[in-house]
């Protein structure tokens, strides 16, 4: 995924808002409008395990349990409003990703990288002006590596970018499409569970696991 891409972003996400606009999904249905719910594909009844699907009314959008629109099961679980559900969605995510501690953590990380690096660079010249013994070079090369190798695995470089992007979209929220709103939630939930109006479990993305991994308890059921 490091090749030099075809079309700017930019222009792939502006294609991606006119098919869903152009697309099946956005037809009229008895007069109303059909939307774009940003919750689809990961909200979760925490009752039954079904997924909620979304609807709308002319005036107000909901979320509701498929098994009872279906009829499949008898779920005591209520349909939801949207914009609520979509709030508290929100608010958790600001809380998680706004924390001090989580760029605290990884700016330590960076700059420990940072140090261990100009630490294998400068022996490399020490080596080479005949300070160090091949012996003595040879030592701390397995020292710096043996230091590098489980920083360059969790990749705090990498995660700090996903960081600030998902920062810069969290606060620019309201002014992103609904399609861009359900983007970054799927880069960062697999799931949402919820039972009556609380939200009860999240089963983050890989991507976003390295970030919020340490806030993370799984429960009896591994979520």
């Amino acid at each position: 995924g490091k090749h030099r891409p075809m079309i700017p972003q930019e222009e792939y996400e502006q294609v991606q808002v006119l098919r869903k606009q152009i697309g099946k999904a956005l037809k009229e249905r008895g007069g109303i409008l059909d939307r774009v719910y940003p919750l689809t594909g990961t909200l979760y009844c925490g009752y039954c395990g079904s997924p909620f699907r979304g609807s709308s009314t002319k005036k107000r959008r909901y979320y509701r349990d498929a098994s009872r629109l279906d009829h499949h099961g008898s779920c005591q679980q209520q349909h939801l409003k949207a914009e609520e559900t979509e709030k508290k969605v929100l608010n958790w995510l600001k809380k998680q990703f706004f924390s001090p501690a989580i760029r605290e953590g990884l700016s330590e990380q960076t700059e420990l990288l940072e140090r261990i690096k100009s630490r294998e660079k400068r022996a490399n010249e020490l080596y080479l002006s005949g300070t160090l013994t091949q012996r003595e070079y040879e030592s701390e090369k397995i020292r710096c590596k043996t230091l590098l190798s489980p920083l360059q695995e969790t990749e705090p470089g990498a995660r700090m970018t996903l960081l600030t992007d998902i920062q810069s979209w969290l606060t620019e929220w309201q002014n992103l499409s609904t399609v861009k709103q359900k983007r970054l939630l799927q880069l960062v939930f697999e799931t949402v569970f919820v039972r009556g109006n609380v939200l009860v479990a999240i089963q983050p993305t890989i991507a976003s696991l390295p970030l919020l991994g340490e806030g993370c308890k799984s429960g009896p059921d591994g979520i």
